[in-house]
């Protein structure tokens, strides 16, 4: 089933035949939303020793403004926690930090992508690169009102972070 979101939170679920809701969750300013990504990744090199790489980040998004949709086009994001670590057999694991931990970024989408502005804190340039208001799941939702069943097509000019995935 597909489900409804509306101010961040879940309206409903979509039956055949019943109602069509939004599947864009709206935002308004001054919502903040706390996100905790974790990855895991395993590489088994040709020597068949393998590496295990997992990495976990949390951060808080403060809306700042949104367009006609409640779509986020202007956080304030602060990142509370933000370490990887790699993992091999007969190794002491090793953690790191990123420098992303603690530092507090704009990100404000345009036509082109996300710009971004630290407004606290140094972290290395590298690490700002390609960092999105939201994920590319919620770029390919659609800005209108869907049923169980309906197709949409995702428009790539009008989602630029999708781009380079499509």
């Amino acid at each position: 089933a597909l489900a409804g979101c509306a101010s961040g939170s879940i309206a409903g679920t979509v039956k055949p035949g019943g109602d069509a809701l939004s599947l864009c969750i709206a935002r308004k300013p001054g919502d903040r939303i706390r996100t905790r990504r974790t990855f895991e990744s395993r590489e088994v090199q040709r020597n068949g020793a393998a590496i295990t790489v997992k990495a976990e980040e949390t951060f808080v998004d403060k809306t700042v403004a949104v367009d006609d949709f409640g779509v986020a086009v202007r956080v304030h994001r602060q990142y509370e926690r933000s370490v990887r670590t790699l993992l091999q057999p007969g190794v002491v694991p090793k953690t790191e930090t990123s420098s992303l931990e603690g530092v507090l970024v704009e990100l404000v989408r345009t036509d082109n992508g996300v710009t971004t502005r630290v407004l606290l804190g140094s972290p290395v340039r590298s690490a700002l690169d390609e960092l999105l208001i939201s994920g590319l799941d919620e770029a390919m939702l659609p800005r209108h009102a869907v049923r169980a069943g309906d197709a949409w097509t995702v428009d790539i000019n009008a989602a630029p972070m999708l781009r380079g995935v499509m």
